[in-house]
């Protein structure tokens, strides 16, 4: 503890200091043919959005970049592939940022620098790609609470809200849902996004494993998080799921969310064929999966994209629209069964009823949510980039 609170003061100090000496010299270094600086999950991890453009560009293109992270596994990796990483709030890091032509990020421009808000209108063009498809849960502007916010408080949460110089989106009616949590900023949307597409895509080709995966969203309060403890509980422990399970010879995965930063299912007895599953194996146990579970997460829309079966599970629905807003009526989502309890998750499990392929709705969503069916998203990412880049150090 005491060493992460140094660390933290430590790079308050020499931004507070040094940075503001380095702007004037990096403000002349800074080409058009420099490193793009690229970073995600506020530095804790390489996947979404960010994490596949920044493998399509070291794997495909001659595009220099440099990679931020925070995460000592992540720098270790990049560096013994020869790949260039910085860790986040060091002072190379920091110069890299301001010389960069391209400041790429998926959540939010900490996931470069930590005080980059203090740099906006200091560095070269802000592109946020967002982490996965934005069509199901709203953020920003757009929830209960920001609507409610007036003068002083509002300005300051508007500054704190992500910014950028382009943000780009998957497709025309992916624009239409930003605009709601960024008004006033649609000048700045255009397409070229949904890099990780692409992964999803592929995932059709890889062998299925008799594998089911339920992937919850986080929540925000002790007290949602404690409701979906105890519904992980009561599915992890009924019997007549373990039967089956065990029966036809499959598994049943909870893969945890990154921002669960607490053992908080130590309480839960898991055992055979149950499992808990750490965040960063979520792609590849989804990839090789049978079918998918999960409530309010942008995973379900990207899963739509391997055309194998998913189950919606919107148990505390109605508590969860009390602090957060849709981009449709969860209803609307007919690409899949629906439950609402433990009971009606199982019964649809044990059925095996959630294998109806859904065809006609899956079609109707494909066209809506992805610019190809099939690899080009991440393409498409990379040429805007280049594009923006080009245009703006003629």
């Amino acid at each position: 503890m005491l060493k992460k609170l140094m660390k933290k003061l430590w790079q308050t100090l020499t931004f507070l200091t040094v940075v503001p000496v380095m702007i004037p010299f990096a403000l002349k270094k800074r080409t058009s043919d420099g490193s793009w600086v690229i970073g995600g999950h506020g530095g804790r991890a390489r996947m979404d959005n960010a994490g596949v453009l920044h493998e399509y560009i070291v794997t495909h293109t001659t595009q220099k970049s440099i990679w931020i992270t925070e995460n000592q596994t992540i720098y270790e990796e990049l560096r013994a592939q020869n790949h260039d990483v910085l860790m986040r709030g060091t002072l190379r890091a920091r110069w890299a940022l301001l010389i960069a032509p391209a400041v790429i990020y998926s959540h939010g421009e900490d996931d470069v620098e930590v005080f980059a808000l203090f740099l906006r209108r200091l560095l070269g063009r802000r592109i946020y790609l967002n982490h996965c498809m934005n069509h199901l849960k709203a953020g920003e502007h757009y929830t209960p609470q920001a609507e409610e916010l007036k003068g002083v408080r509002h300005w300051l949460f508007s500054f704190l809200v992500t910014d950028f110089d382009h943000l780009l989106a998957c497709t025309e009616k992916e624009k239409e849902n930003f605009a709601l949590s960024y008004p006033g900023k649609e000048h700045l949307f255009q397409l070229g996004g949904g890099a990780h597409i692409d992964n999803w895509m592929q995932m059709r080709q890889l062998t299925q494993e008799k594998t089911i995966v339920y992937f919850a969203t986080f929540r925000e309060s002790k007290q949602a998080q404690t409701k979906l403890h105890q519904v992980i509980k009561a599915i992890t422990e009924n019997e007549e799921l373990r039967n089956w399970l065990e029966k036809t010879g499959r598994n049943f995965v909870v893969i945890t969310h990154i921002n669960s930063t607490e053992h908080e299912l130590s309480n839960v007895k898991i055992t055979a064929p149950f499992r808990l599953a750490l965040p960063n194996e979520l792609i590849s146990l989804a990839g090789h999966s049978e079918a998918f579970i999960s409530d309010y997460s942008g995973i379900i829309l990207d899963y739509v994209a391997t055309k194998r079966p998913i189950l919606l599970f919107p148990f505390d629905l109605d508590d969860y629209l009390q602090d957060r807003r849709l981009y449709v009526k969860y209803t609307d989502l007919d690409f899949g069964f629906h439950a609402q309890t433990v009971e009606e998750l199982i019964a649809l499990l044990v059925s095996e009823r959630w294998k109806e392929p859904f065809t006609n709705p899956r079609a109707r969503w494909e066209k809506l949510l992805f610019a190809h069916d099939g690899p080009g998203h991440v393409k498409d990412t990379y040429n805007a980039i280049q594009e923006i880049v080009e245009k703006a150090y003629k």
